[in-house]
């Protein structure tokens, strides 16, 4: 079998979702919860269990009134509260502009610097006034790992959802965790986390980790 059709890559986040098995019931109740209007979600698992192929697969799993942008925070690697906020702006426009038929430029960098309300302010009431009855579904990946970024940048950014949260009720958040992150979270953020649902990923069942072994190379 050739390096680029090898389907069993460790650590690779899934995107096709003929390949992704597993965790129906999760991504059912995550939508059925969005639609009847929850607005933050915390995802949390040990490294390898499917957080980052989950929120990939989760677009595929939601009604067309709900919106999907996705940030992987391990791997932009910020360092401060106006850049994160400008690669949110980014990932908006990139990701969710076009579902809605339109061709927003790349959010200015310059536009962003300095100015951390400029997301909420400034870039958000442009995307906003095309959604119509939609709303939108942003998806962090990874936030723990701000936790070691300087300056209380993840402090930072839990405040910044919280209050476009409450300003805003067309937006919701999808968060993901290590699971040895989860409880610190909760307690420490309650701005956010406090009355969040949250879901646990464990090990697939055996039905499912064996058609996730024996499908991806089926005849070959």
């Amino acid at each position: 079998m050739p390096d680029n059709a090898n389907p069993y890559i460790p650590g690779q986040a899934v995107d096709n979702p003929n390949l992704f098995f597993g965790r129906r019931e999760i991504l059912a109740s995550i939508g059925e919860n969005l639609v009847k209007g929850r607005r933050v979600f915390l995802v949390a698992s040990p490294p390898r269990l499917g957080k980052s192929s989950l929120l990939r697969q989760l677009p595929h799993h939601l009604p067309p009134e709900l919106l999907t942008a996705r940030l992987d925070l391990r791997e932009e690697n910020p360092r401060a509260l106006d850049w994160l906020l400008w690669r949110i702006a980014a990932a908006l426009a990139t990701q969710a502009g076009p579902r809605l038929g339109l061709n927003l430029p790349a959010p200015d960098w310059f536009a962003f610097e300095g100015q951390t309300g400029q997301l909420v302010a400034g870039f958000w009431p442009t995307l906003k006034a095309h959604l119509g009855g939609r709303s939108l579904v942003l998806l962090l990946d990874d936030v723990h790992c701000l936790a070691e970024a300087p300056d209380g940048l993840l402090d930072k950014l839990m405040d910044s959802l919280a209050a476009w949260r409450d300003h805003e009720e067309k937006v919701a958040f999808l968060l993901t965790c290590d699971v040895g992150a989860q409880e610190d979270l909760v307690r420490r953020y309650p701005q956010l986390l406090a009355g969040s649902l949250t879901y646990s990923l464990g090990s697939l069942s055996s039905e499912e980790a064996t058609r996730l072994i024996t499908w991806p190379v089926d005849g070959v």
